[in-house]
């Protein structure tokens, strides 16, 4: 029996993904070459791994015992690969990472400041919408989610980086109340809402922000990036509900005016990982690298965040109409 690590790894993502094209696409090879290793592996037993009914992939039971010492193989080359690198004083591999669309606006200068001590690291970051990102951490396609609201249904293990307060945005010629009362309410619901799209875990707060103050949640647009639902405010087709980090630089420039909204709880950005996804040695300093400079990096590069409590001091948060 004779098989190689690059095989392992393509045996392990199809498994995973249930799609040799999933798979594919997330090791950066074409189909073909994908089922080409899954075929010279798949050589190296007596019995299927693998059994199809239509386009759905199903593994048989030996199928299920490889997938499990395969990942064991993977995981302990890796290791042994990392305490070589370390024992020359250099970390070498790759961290993929899925976030949310409004992460691009933080993540970048968390992943900067880990990338300038370990410069042989290097980071895969797709930006995409909240479903996508979930989606592909519960398929193991990814080692971390960026994210503001965790899952629900999914065991994780979190490194929270910044609170993230969200703001009622309206466009700058408009009449925003001063106060949480009766005259926002009435505000928001003569106002045009403009949401994000359905998944979205800003949609979700948004939602039930307004159904708080008794206000139908019918939307006016419903949009799908953060970006796009900026610029349809600045236009002053309604308002909506975003991440502070969001807006900084059209808030300067004075082409919208938000509010924070009148929440008791404070949202935290955070990277999430599955509690099932093994923690390599790459994977625990970056994650304790992160933690022991969170609030350093939050001071120095986004002060807006930097008044509000620190982060585990929140209470579980609760809407009410104040």
């Amino acid at each position: 029996m004779q098989f190689t690590l690059h095989q392992l790894r393509v045996f392990v993502a199809v498994a995973e993904s249930g799609s040799v094209t999933r798979a594919a696409e997330a090791l950066h090879l074409t189909q073909p070459a994908a089922s080409v290793q899954l075929r010279n592996f798949q050589q190296c037993f007596d019995g299927p791994l693998v059994e199809w009914a239509g386009r759905t992939m199903h593994l048989t039971d030996l199928g299920r015992r490889v997938l499990h010492s395969a990942k064991e193989m993977l995981m302990e080359a890796e290791r042994m690969q990392a305490q070589t690198n370390a024992s020359r004083g250099e970390w070498t591999g790759k961290i993929s990472i899925a976030s949310v669309s409004t992460g691009k606006y933080l993540l970048p200068r968390f992943l900067r400041d880990f990338n300038a001590q370990h410069p042989h690291v290097a980071f895969e970051l797709e930006v995409t919408n909240r479903q996508k990102v979930l989606a592909a951490l519960a398929a193991g396609q990814i080692d971390y989610a960026f994210v503001s609201l965790p899952p629900d249904r999914l065991q994780v293990h979190s490194v929270k980086l910044l609170p993230n307060r969200l703001h009622w945005v309206a466009p700058a010629d408009w009449q925003m109340p001063t106060d949480d009362g009766e005259a926002l309410t009435s505000w928001l619901a003569d106002s045009a809402l403009i949401f994000r799209e359905s998944g979205s875990g800003t949609r979700h707060v948004m939602g039930n922000a307004l159904r708080a103050r008794g206000i139908a949640t019918q939307p006016l647009l419903e949009l799908a990036t953060n970006e796009a639902v900026k610029q349809a405010v600045v236009a002053g087709m309604g308002i909506s509900l975003m991440a502070e980090a969001g807006f900084q630089s059209e808030l300067r420039l004075g082409l919208l005016q938000s509010r924070p909204i009148a929440w008791d709880g404070v949202s935290q950005w955070q990277l999430i990982r599955l509690e099932t996804k093994p923690l390599t040695p790459l994977r625990d300093r970056f994650e304790s690298q992160l933690s022991a400079r969170a609030h350093l990096l939050a001071q120095r590069y986004f002060p807006f965040a930097s008044s509000m409590r620190p982060i585990g001091d929140e209470p579980e948060g609760s809407f009410s109409p104040k």
